[in-house]
């Protein structure tokens, strides 16, 4: 995978939301760092996710994410501990399940999927409290026309691999 990075406006019927999110890939070494961000003035969501790449597998080591904005607040953390087989989350510490994933390397992981054509999956997910598991099913397929990519004078934007 190469390193990338997306910016994206919501825009629903239409209507701009005055959301900006922006989603950015980077490696160091063996590892990757998916980082994705959502803000405006009322709002704010981070989610961070650190993980080894292998044929279309992910091995996260460590995700955090937190969200503030509407009078809330929200936080995690879940270190994974491969060697003892030991989720650290921040609410809860527990057994990892062989293959699990965090929240947002589950997206890496979808994108094989629906790369192979698959119309259902599902993955063990970690969270700060405890496992949980997603799964996930084609409604279909959509067609979506898209703004080419425009280069400016200070800043590149490539779209994700």
């Amino acid at each position: 995978m190469q390193p990338a990075e997306a910016q994206y406006r919501v825009v629903v019927n239409g209507i701009p939301l005055g959301l900006d999110a922006t989603i950015r890939l980077t490696q160091n070494d063996q590892d990757y760092q998916l980082h994705f961000q959502i803000e405006n003035r009322l709002f704010q969501h981070e989610e961070i996710a650190t993980f080894r790449w292998h044929d279309c597998s992910a091995r996260p080591y460590h995700y955090r994410h937190a969200s503030a904005g509407f009078g809330m607040r929200r936080e995690g953390e879940i270190r994974f501990d491969w060697k003892q087989g030991e989720a650290q989350g921040s609410k809860a510490v527990y057994p990892l399940v062989e293959n699990a994933l965090d929240a947002l390397s589950v997206a890496m992981m979808a994108r094989c999927n629906m790369a192979r054509g698959d119309t259902a999956f599902s993955y063990q997910v970690a969270e700060p409290d405890g496992m949980t598991h997603y799964q996930y099913r084609s409604l279909g397929e959509e067609t979506l026309e898209t703004p080419r990519w425009r280069v400016g004078c200070s800043q590149h934007r490539e779209g994700l691999p």
